[in-house]
């Protein structure tokens, strides 16, 4: 399986590791982190990693060397929590990148056709 790694990210005396597979995402976390908004985080990067149209680097990068998180200290993919707010920020451009992530996508495309299909349905026992 090739995949993404992340990690691992030494904060407050605790180790994350976030691996994300293309053909089977996953993340996995160690040592019960004591941040509360670190798993968002690391969801981000799942997000952005099985983004559908493959633009998996944040929106405003960190770094030339580093497109996996933000540049701006207070946002939730800032490279490390010590910065964030009691709530981190987040952009409308990165909402719209997770949202393009291949786990939604195929989730409203099945709910898409659920819903075209229930409406078959209905007029099929509508008429007959």
């Amino acid at each position: 399986m090739n995949g993404n790694r992340f990690g691992p990210v030494n904060f407050d005396y605790s180790s994350t590791l976030a691996v994300t597979y293309n053909s089977f995402p996953l993340i996995i976390m160690t040592n019960a982190s004591t941040d509360g908004y670190l798993l968002a985080h690391e969801l981000g990067h799942f997000m952005f990693i099985t983004n559908r149209f493959n633009e998996t680097d944040d929106p405003e990068p960190f770094h030339e060397l580093d497109g996996n998180h933000n540049k701006t200290p207070s946002n939730l993919m800032f490279p490390t929590p010590e910065f964030w707010p009691v709530v981190p920020e987040i952009t409308s451009e990165q909402i719209h990148k997770a949202l393009n992530s291949r786990v939604f996508y195929r989730q409203l495309l099945f709910m898409q056709n659920k819903n075209a299909l229930n409406s078959g349905l209905r007029t099929f026992f509508t008429i007959y």
